[in-house]
C-alpha cells in the first residue's frame, strides 16, 4: 500500500515492532464485545528512531483494524498504539502516520486528536474488572494536513469489494508530537476529481498518497 511518504536525511536508525498484548478474556453469552475482539486483532506496528545532523526523532506506521461495525475496537487499538508510540519517543520529536481505518471526527480520530474521551461517549471502550489502564494519552497528537490545510483530506481510500456499494473517505493520516512544525503537505484529489474505485492502471493501491515535509529544528 502506498498509503505515506515523509521527507528526512537519515543518518542512522534504531526499529522495533510492536503488537498490542492483553490478558484472557471470556466471551459473554457468545457475541464478542470490544476487548476481545480487540485482542484477537494482531496488527504490528513499526517504530524507528533517525539522528539526521544531531537531531533524534521517531517514525512510527500502523495499519488498524479493519472494524468499522464496532468503533470502540478502533479506540482501543488507537490509544495503545499511540501510547506506545510517546512512550518510545520519550521527549523526542516524532510522527506517526498509517492506514488508520477512522474518519475525521470520529471517537477514535477524536481520542488521538484531543487526547482522550468523555466518560459519556458511545465510542469509548468500556472499562475491565481489576485493570487500569485507561485509553489516555501523554498528548494529542497533531494532523499534519490540518495544520498545513486547516482539514483532513476530502478522501484517501476509494474501494470496492466486489458487488458491495464502492468506499470512499479518508482513513489515512499523518500525526505528529505537538509543536512540529509542518513545511507542507502535498495537495490531494477531492471527491468530485476521484477517478476510481482504485485500483487503477494510473493509481496502483487503493489508498492515495500523503505526503509531509517537517522542519524539525
Amino acid at each position: 500500500s502506498r498509503s505515506l511518504a515523509l521527507t528526512a536525511q537519515v543518518g542512522q536508525a534504531i526499529a522495533s515492532t510492536w503488537r498490542p498484548s492483553f490478558p484472557p478474556l471470556t466471551r459473554i453469552l457468545g457475541v464478542q464485545e470490544p476487548w476481545e475482539v480487540a485482542r484477537n486483532r494482531h496488527n504490528q506496528q513499526i517504530f524507528v528512531r533517525l539522528r539526521t545532523q544531531g537531531k533524534v526523532f521517531g517514525v512510527a506506521t500502523y495499519h488498524m483494524p479493519c472494524v468499522f461495525w464496532d468503533p470502540r475496537v478502533i479506540a482501543v487499538h488507537a490509544a495503545l498504539s499511540a501510547q506506545h508510540v510517546q512512550r518510545l519517543a520519550g521527549t523526542d520529536p516524532y510522527i506517526f502516520a498509517g492506514d488508520f481505518n477512522l474518519k475525521p471526527g470520529s471517537g477514535p480520530y477524536r481520542l488521538l486528536t484531543q487526547g482522550s474521551l468523555p466518560p459519556s461517549d458511545p465510542d469509548l471502550p468500556p472499562p475491565r474488572d481489576g485493570d487500569p489502564w485507561t485509553p489516555a494519552l501523554q498528548e494529542p497528537l497533531e494532523s499534519a494536513y490540518v495544520k498545513a490545510q486547516g482539514r483532513e483530506p476530502d478522501f484517501t481510500n476509494y474501494a470496492q469489494i466486489l458487488s458491495e456499494a464502492p468506499f470512499i473517505d479518508c482513513i489515512d493520516y499523518i500525526f505528529c508530537k505537538p509543536g512540529i512544525k509542518v513545511v507542507s503537505c502535498d495537495p490531494l484529489p477531492s471527491r468530485a476529481q476521484a477517478k476510481g474505485p482504485l485500483p487503477t492502471e494510473a493509481e496502483p493501491s487503493d489508498h492515495i498518497l500523503l505526503a509531509a515535509t517537517f522542519n524539525l529544528r
